[in-house]
């Protein structure tokens, strides 16, 4: 048996176990993977005010109620009154 063990036990910090595993604030590329598109699309979606943002240090965030109400619109099939098909959302 190897001296190095494959798959080492790993124990959560007590600092990381305070850190909130979901954060308020998301990246665009973050925010891009939790609605299953590209970074472009999301950007776009922001660009078309279909997803608030904040800047932050010059940065965009999307928070993450933001997504939330935008998911929650996916399923009514309206954002901001304009219907949305799911389907564009991957073009």
């Amino acid at each position: 048996m190897s001296k190095h063990n494959k798959h080492p036990q790993q124990t959560a910090s007590p600092r990381r176990a305070m850190i909130d595993p979901q954060p308020m604030l998301l990246s665009t590329g973050q925010a891009a993977r939790r609605l299953g598109v590209g970074k472009t699309k999301m950007l776009e979606l922001i660009r078309g005010e279909r997803i608030a943002c904040k800047m932050l240090n010059g940065r965009i965030r999307v928070p993450m109620a933001a997504l939330e109400a935008f998911e929650a619109a996916l399923v009514e099939g309206y954002v901001r009154g304009r219907p949305v098909a799911v389907a564009a959302l991957n073009d």
